[in-house]
């Protein structure tokens, strides 16, 4: 998927039904957790073809698994046909080329990190991924925390790796998108707990606000270096 020309990618995480799909209309990207024990968002790898079946078309369709091996890599891919597999945790050794370039590595970036601190996220060389993921380290599970990370750190990820395409997630919310888009500058914005009712269920008037904001931050943005 290539960038918007008005605003960053926008990606909502953790859907798991229809009213989700709903909900999170006008983004770019839609991620569904895929049989993570212990997460509220998490669904069946079944309950995923259903979804990404619905969202076909739609959005660009993202599974989310944490730890898997190439093998569960190849039969998500197989069942429920995913455009892109977000893996948090190492990325297995095994996968094809073409296999490779439907994965996106999730980097666990600090809370904090102080200045005089070595280098805390290693970045994959170049490795064919479509996108790297930034997320909140220290979380029992992928995502959802709705704690922020250093985004400060992030941003030297961004400058100092320009070939590469972020996706800023990590405690996003419709009240701070805006700021992370322009402190950070990624491709694209991942939010999940930030836009729900409760955990697990979207909120279409969160979803629409989040993506107001980042339009709102790009304009800004524009503006300023037009200046």
């Amino acid at each position: 998927m290539t960038r918007s020309q008005d605003r960053p990618l926008v990606k909502v995480c953790g859907l798991r039904t229809s009213r989700d799909l709903e909900a999170a209309e006008g983004a770019d990207l839609i991620g569904v957790v895929v049989e993570v024990p212990g997460s509220p968002r998490s669904v069946s790898l079944r309950e995923a073809e259903a979804l990404f079946e619905l969202a076909r078309g739609r959005f660009d369709r993202v599974a989310v698994m944490w730890g898997p091996d190439a093998t569960r890599i190849r039969e998500v891919l197989r069942v429920a046909a995913p455009d892109l597999v977000q893996v948090h945790g190492p990325v297995p050794t095994g996968l094809k080329e073409e296999e490779v370039g439907k994965v996106v590595p999730s980097l666990a970036v600090p809370q904090a990190t102080p200045r005089d601190a070595p280098a805390p996220v290693k970045v994959p060389d170049e490795g064919g991924y479509p996108f790297l993921h930034l997320d909140t380290a220290g979380g029992p599970l992928p995502g959802g925390t709705g704690q922020r990370s250093d985004w400060s750190l992030c941003r030297d990820l961004v400058v100092s790796h320009p070939t590469q395409r972020f996706l800023l997630g990590g405690g996003l919310t419709p009240e701070n998108v805006a700021e992370a888009i322009e402190r950070v500058q990624p491709h694209g914005v991942d939010v999940s707990s930030g836009v729900e009712e409760r955990p697990g269920v979207k909120s279409r008037e969160k979803v629409e606000r989040f993506l107001r904001a980042s339009l709102s931050a790009t304009k800004r943005g524009r503006s300023a270096r037009d200046a």
